[in-house]
């Protein structure tokens, strides 16, 4: 390759790296953005309730695991290990996280049954309102997304699937505080 060929690489690989820093930032400016998708999409009583509550991105999802995993009879069956393995974080993190979202009125602790030492999160009434509001906001990014997605043809998109797969693949390996190497 000449000199002008390594430059216009050099700059095309510069520029997806910084399309990359830039999505990850915009990801974690994304509870910001949610206050806009409330107010777009949502009743004006909803989005009242929504933005007053303040949640977190972390807060959403741990509603979100939460009240995915409720059987038809209504009984829980998320405890706190199961709520850290779901969302890869410490035990303590998930009390704290349960903790604000019982504060807000959203979970709620019970005590199993046939085992009293073990604790079940179960959302509240007014926590399966958000948590349905929020599954709402989700299905109309995701709508969103799959339209981004569909503008490309099935190579393009087996090629940003591999390419999707293997940065996070590499951001696993810089959690796990591993040297990264191709």
């Amino acid at each position: 390759m000449n000199n002008e060929a390594v430059r216009e690489e050099d700059k095309t690989t510069c520029e997806v790296i910084n399309s990359i820093i830039e999505f990850t930032t915009a990801f974690e400016r994304a509870e910001y953005a949610t206050g806009r998708l409330i107010g777009r999409y949502l009743e004006e009583d909803d989005a009242k309730l929504m933005r007053g509550l303040a949640m977190t991105l972390s807060e959403y999802h741990a509603l979100h695991h939460i009240g995915a995993r409720l059987p038809e009879d209504g009984a829980s069956t998320v405890n706190g290990v199961r709520l850290a393995r779901a969302m890869s974080m410490t035990k303590g993190g998930i009390s704290k996280l349960v903790g604000k979202l019982q504060k807000k009125g959203l979970v709620r602790a019970e005590r199993h049954q046939d085992n009293r030492k073990e604790i079940y999160y179960r959302l509240t009434e007014k926590g399966v309102r958000i948590f349905t509001l929020h599954a709402r906001l989700h299905d109309i990014a995701d709508a969103n997304l799959a339209k981004i997605v569909r503008g490309y043809g099935k190579d393009e998109q087996l090629l940003i699937l591999e390419f999707l797969k293997k940065i996070i693949d590499a951001v696993g390996i810089f959690k796990d505080g591993q040297e990264l190497s191709f």
